[in-house]
């Protein structure tokens, strides 16, 4: 399974009734990515966004789920909103157990933006990710002399100033997590607990980001 393939089972793993649209997913994965390589100077997934009607795109996104329905990871559905319009949902399947086996600064990174989108509504989620400076810059072109930036390449690497962590001050961090073994629940839980103290500044680097 790729990695895309597992943070999009993450994600939906993460949400209320385990139930995602496809806008949800598209925008959801974007800020992971944003957020990974705004920390790390790469992307996880090795896949480009671009700008599209509605924000962040990326069609390999969309085949992934495809993918993903057609293995029988997910279901799919339709509904109508009150506007009379279809919208497609996902939902996990059920009795279907996910073994991802996703490394430790990826789940922080996703149970962050899962967290805090949990409480924003759908305008809210899309207005989160309009916000990011990558998104900012496309839409700063377009408001000049330029047209429709549609279908252009978003900037990753953009950011509005925010310390940068290096790759060893993460790799020495991760170094110290204990892997050896999951033992009992406290230990679980104390295990986790310490994920997240040493995870501390990139939650603070992240808020950051987003409050400039």
């Amino acid at each position: 399974m790729s990695k895309l393939e597992k943070l999009i089972l993450l994600f939906i793993e993460n949400k209320p009734k385990n139930e995602v649209t496809i806008t949800e997913i598209m925008k959801l994965t974007y800020l992971f990515e944003y957020f990974y390589y705004q920390t790390y100077g790469e992307s996880y997934t090795e896949i480009d966004f671009i700008r599209y009607h509605y924000g962040p795109y990326s069609p390999v996104v969309n085949k992934k789920i495809d993918d993903l329905t057609e293995k029988s990871y997910l279901d799919f559905g339709v509904s109508i909103t009150p506007y009379g319009n279809q919208r497609y949902h996902y939902s996990k399947k059920q009795n279907k157990t996910f073994d991802l086996e996703i490394e430790d600064n990826v789940i922080y990174i996703v149970d962050y933006i899962t967290q805090k989108s949990n409480l924003l509504s759908f305008e809210k989620l899309l207005d989160w990710a309009y916000s990011t400076p990558p998104m900012e810059k496309i839409i700063e072109l377009e408001s000049g002399d330029e047209n429709s930036c549609n279908g252009r390449r978003l900037d990753m690497d953009i950011n509005k100033g925010t310390k940068k962590f290096t790759i060893e001050e993460i790799k020495e961090a991760g170094s110290r997590i204990d892997r050896s073994s999951k033992g009992s629940n406290e230990d679980y839980y104390s295990h986790i607990l310490s994920i997240q103290k040493e995870m501390e500044p990139l939650r603070r680097r992240a808020i950051d980001c987003l409050e400039r």
